[in-house]
């Protein structure tokens, strides 16, 4: 089912986020960009704020949709 495979790719996200945090160019030009846009806080605050959010939807994203596919296949029976 395409489900299946968007709640894959959305789990997958969420650890290429986790992943891109530790590369430290990328956060260094994340954090200037964010104090550029929002001057008024801590950009490492703020990254760390949006990496909360944004991992925490996509792992809601993907549980959602798992979730989903496997009451549909329940309810198809061992028929399939």
């Amino acid at each position: 089912m395409w489900r299946d495979t968007v709640a894959e790719i959305l789990l997958c996200a969420a650890v290429a986020v986790i992943a891109l945090t530790g590369i430290e160019p990328f956060v260094l030009r994340l954090t200037g960009w964010l104090a550029s846009v929002i001057p008024a806080y801590d950009p490492v605050v703020t990254m760390l704020a949006l990496v909360i959010v944004v991992i925490g939807a996509l792992t809601l994203g993907g549980i959602s949709l798992k979730v989903s596919v496997r009451r549909a296949t329940a309810g198809m029976g061992a028929d399939g």
